[in-house]
């Protein structure tokens, strides 16, 4: 599972958590299990979508709950907390190492400072530079995704998108990198998918 990180959370997302949103085409949301996906006969990847993958990587936000790890100049997803790299670093070789291409990544960022280190952070990892977006800040999280998704739709109109925030510690291993690609595959079959994490107490 995805281990989803907390704070505000936008209306987009199911109960309390902030979620990887998977969706074909557009903004309508609904949410699949793992047995609801097999009846479907949706299992795995399906190769034939590989070229129509991309992923949105939000990196606006200001990350004000990490402080003093964090601080204004240097927003939460530009720091390391594990000393391998920075938050949106390991974002984006996540979804390369599950096969998403680069060239297909888009970065989303919201002020000046955000955008220069997204270039700086981003660029050597195969980041195409008109490929980091820097947005005013009034869409939020939702439109952010939407001015994503409209870029994208003129480049691909197949385009399978996965929304992800940049600022997420997520261990990389064989259950998230099966649970994305089955949310791709089904995203494929026009079921929207939301990936997140069973919450069973509310208070820790």
């Amino acid at each position: 599972m995805i281990n989803c990180s907390g704070g505000r959370f936008p209306t987009f997302f199911v109960g309390t958590t902030k979620c990887t949103l998977l969706y074909k085409g557009g903004i309508t949301m609904s949410v699949i299990e793992e047995n609801n996906a097999k009846q479907l006969n949706i299992v795995g990847q399906d190769e034939d979508t590989v070229d129509h993958n991309y992923a949105v990587i939000l990196a606006g936000g200001h990350g004000t709950r990490l402080f003093p790890l964090s601080y204004d100049e240097r927003p939460k997803q530009f720091v390391s907390v594990n000393g391998e790299g920075t938050l949106i670093q390991n974002t984006v070789e996540r979804f390369k190492k599950i096969g998403i291409k680069a060239t297909h990544i888009i970065i989303i960022t919201t002020d000046d400072n955000q955008t220069e280190l997204a270039h700086e952070q981003v660029d050597d990892l195969g980041i195409l530079s008109q490929n980091v977006y820097q947005l005013n800040p009034h869409y939020g999280y939702a439109g952010a995704m939407v001015k994503a998704a409209q870029f994208i739709s003129k480049i691909d109109k197949d385009a399978i998108i996965v929304n992800s925030p940049s600022d997420q510690l997520i261990v990389l291993n064989d259950d998230f990198i099966e649970t994305v690609r089955l949310a791709i595959k089904t995203a494929s079959h026009g079921v929207p998918t939301i990936i997140g994490v069973k919450i069973n107490n509310l208070t820790s």
